[in-house]
């Protein structure tokens, strides 16, 4: 029996080393957990403005969407020095109460003009009917914003947002 009881201890340390968790030399790893977060691209458009009523007037109109903003920036050329009213409308030759006035455009004497604008005010593609732009015209208006002026009958160059 003494043998059995001094034999049974050498059995046991054995078994307690091969049942151990891990190798001494064994690094202990951690996982990090993934974390998922949406990235949302600006949406850029360009809008090429093209001359209306056989007026040599023409531009590009840069759109960007990004967050709740939308940026515009517009170049017009062949315009009348002085100024000249934008505006975003459902149709190019009728303005009506869904029309969005952009800004007045100041040509200079070469017929040159810039206007930028930032805004929450509009949106593109995002389906809000009294927001969004997509669609819509750009319309470039030979005389300033003047409410007493008949704008419908003075465009001089309009594009598409698409």
């Amino acid at each position: 029996m003494t043998f059995i009881k001094n034999h049974s201890i050498l059995l046991i340390i054995p078994l307690l080393l091969f049942t151990s968790c891990k190798k001494n030399n064994e690094k202990e790893s951690v996982v990090a957990p993934i974390v998922e977060t949406e990235v949302t691209l600006p949406k850029k458009f360009k809008v090429v403005l093209n001359p209306e009523y056989n007026v040599n007037v023409t531009g590009k109109v840069m759109l960007k969407a990004e967050q709740n903003n939308v940026t515009l920036t517009a170049i017009v050329s062949g315009l009348v020095p002085g100024e000249h009213a934008l505006y975003i409308q459902d149709k190019v030759n009728q303005s009506d109460d869904n029309s969005k006035f952009i800004g007045n455009l100041i040509a200079d004497d070469s017929g040159n003009g810039t206007i930028s604008r930032i805004t929450e005010d509009w949106c593109i593609g995002c389906g809000n009917d009294a927001k969004d732009i997509l669609g819509k015209h750009i319309v470039v208006y030979t005389k300033a914003n003047d409410p007493s002026s008949t704008l419908e009958t003075s465009i001089s160059c309009s594009g598409l947002i698409k």
